[in-house]
């Protein structure tokens, strides 16, 4: 685990007391570490250094990546699903990183290293609106002797309208324009409790609305 802080009010990288005291943050080719950013509020004038409280957002999203061009795929990419947002009140996500990819590899090319690269973490609202973020820049190391055989490419941010239609069937109808309906009765709205993340799932029973815990 690589613990990173992250000063919201200057949009950039301290260490753990609010200060510049920092080395240069390093991903290697075909590594999987895992990184553990710390959104805090700095206040040098204060003298004080708080967590901030991400926990509205509901989805988050990490890359990496050498350019800022959109048609182009990351050098590696962390999908919400796997990332860890369960001390998010307390300003905490740990972001699990594939540096094993075929861009990771066509970026660095036989450079043993590359400056120009940077991590961007985003947190997204129920609209799919960012509200938290947080871009650094980092270095990209190349190792002598790689793995043999081809890396695979990041994975994709996007489901296709099949992926989203064989997730649905049998689940959920597009009513009209506006509405959806839960078809399957064992189905339903699955909320994760604020204090404890138990997760229970909505339904209606004899026309009662009820919960039901689930794993």
């Amino acid at each position: 685990m690589i613990d990173i802080y992250y000063d919201v009010n200057s949009e950039s990288r301290v260490d753990s007391s609010g200060g510049n005291s920092i080395t240069d943050l390093k991903l290697k080719y075909q590594s999987h570490p895992t990184w553990r950013i710390y959104f805090k509020k700095v206040d040098k004038g204060a003298g004080t250094i708080t967590a901030l409280d991400v926990s509205g957002a509901v989805a988050w999203k990490a890359a990496v990546d050498d350019d800022f061009d959109s048609d182009s795929e990351p050098m590696c990419r962390t999908l919400n699903e796997n990332i860890d947002a369960s001390q998010a009140a307390l300003g905490i996500i740990d972001v699990p990183l594939d540096a094993d990819t075929s861009t990771f590899a066509l970026a660095i090319g036989t450079a043993d290293k590359k400056r120009e690269i940077y991590f961007e973490l985003r947190g997204l609202d129920v609209s799919g609106e960012e509200i938290h973020s947080a871009l650094i820049k980092i270095i990209a190391l190349n190792i002598v002797d790689p793995n043999t055989g081809d890396p695979p490419d990041p994975p994709s941010d996007y489901y296709t309208k099949t992926q989203v239609d064989a997730i649905d069937a049998g689940k959920a109808d597009l009513v009209g324009t506006d509405d959806i309906e839960i078809t399957d009765a064992a189905k339903g709205y699955i909320l994760k409790d604020r204090t404890t993340a138990a997760r229970y799932r909505l339904f209606f029973d004899n026309g009662i609305l009820s919960y039901e815990s689930i794993a």
